[in-house]
């Protein structure tokens, strides 16, 4: 364990045991409990949206030819981001151009003309030669570009890499002319407009959580709402602690991944031995 986990897990301990203390002072003096005795205040971290988020990798080795977008860019759905050139891409679009060449050859032909066999295998060659050059990472789009004036010309093994969604380019770890690896990460990108809130809770706290219920986030002097869209059942062998996680609408841009926050949740009675 590094320093800074054992640093953060004393902060939650501490954040916890206080907690648990203004808890135990409201319930014995129930007169002077004020809005804060209904309320569990947990430290909480925000997290990027998983169900929002995507990476954008080369399915095949391929050398990095120019850049279309950069870090902090706000981009759509569908948008070019970086041009990848691959010898594999080259065989493959070429095989692709032969396969429909001679696809539009049979179909002219007809039936009556070739055989079963023939115009099957055609028709099989084609598809299975458009599957590879998507499989590789070029789009239909894109392929029906390259088709387009059957010029073999084309076939160069250039294509261009997509944004999957719309959002903001949080990771671009590239550097035009590398060679990128299957599988390599070249952009992250995030709809920041909803984050995740990770909060950690005692088990006595944890036991009132619902998912559905409405929470709170202080970014320094804002206060955003939000709800509890998941509740983990397994304990924290380090913290001793359950993680709740909250979705929270990120107006004004206030929330960033990585950032600490302070978390309301409203104090549910939980029936007796009842587990989050």
């Amino acid at each position: 364990m590094n320093r800074t986990t054992l640093y953060l897990n004393l902060i939650i301990g501490i954040f916890l045991a206080l907690s648990q203390a203004e808890a135990f002072a409201a319930n014995a003096n129930p007169a002077g409990s004020s809005e804060a005795a209904d309320e569990i205040t947990a430290p909480g971290e925000v997290q990027l949206n998983a169900y929002t988020s995507a990476q954008v990798t080369s399915r095949i080795a391929a050398q990095i030819m120019q850049r279309h977008a950069r870090l902090g860019d706000q981009i759509k759905a569908g948008a070019p981001l970086v041009t990848l050139s691959s010898v594999e891409m080259a065989e493959a679009q070429g095989a692709l151009m032969l396969a429909d060449a001679e696809w539009n050859r049979v179909q002219k032909l007809g039936k009556d003309v070739v055989s079963e066999r023939r115009y099957v295998e055609a028709q099989t060659a084609r598809q299975l030669a458009y599957a590879k050059v998507i499989a590789y990472g070029m789009t239909r789009e894109q392929v029906e570009q390259l088709l387009r004036g059957a010029d073999p010309t084309r076939a160069d093994g250039s294509f261009a890499l997509v944004a999957p969604r719309a959002g903001r380019i949080i990771l671009d770890d590239f550097i035009e002319g590398r060679l990128a690896e299957p599988g390599k990460v070249l952009f992250e990108i995030t709809d920041e407009s909803m984050l995740w809130v990770q909060v950690r809770l005692s088990p006595a706290q944890a036991s009132s959580v619902r998912i559905g219920m409405p929470l709170r986030v202080r970014a320094g002097d804002v206060w955003l709402t939000g709800r509890v869209i998941q509740t983990m059942h397994r304990l924290d062998e380090q913290t001793r602690t359950y993680m709740v996680r909250g979705e929270v609408r990120n107006v004004g841009d206030a929330l960033h991944s990585g950032q600490f926050v302070d978390v309301r949740l409203p104090i549910k009675a939980a029936p007796a031995g009842a587990t989050p």
